[in-house]
């Protein structure tokens, strides 16, 4: 687990992110899909909170669902991934 997560360290862009799905990262190294999610887990403990998301939906999630009282309606938002299309006025229509 160590390895996989100096690995994933390694792979980290100058935001903090890890733009690789784990079949990606599988598919580079010699570990399971299943491994590689643990340790990327493991990441997401580390400070700054958030580190090693896939991008800032990701970041967001993992950030709020560390907090106690965090509004059930984002969190919704953030599970849905639906923060880019809030974002963009002209898909407000076609929201669920």
């Amino acid at each position: 687990m160590i390895k996989i997560s100096y690995l994933l360290i390694y792979k980290l862009d100058n935001n903090g992110y890890l733009r690789f799905t784990c079949k990606q990262l599988a598919n580079e190294i010699e570990y399971s899909e299943a491994d590689i999610q643990n340790a990327k887990n493991l990441l997401h403990e580390l400070s700054p909170l958030g580190v090693g998301a896939y991008d800032l939906n990701e970041c967001l999630l993992i950030q709020a669902k560390k907090l106690l009282h965090f509004n059930p309606i984002a969190l919704a938002i953030l599970e849905k991934h639906l923060l880019e299309r809030l974002a963009d006025t002209s898909s407000w229509n076609s929201l669920p």
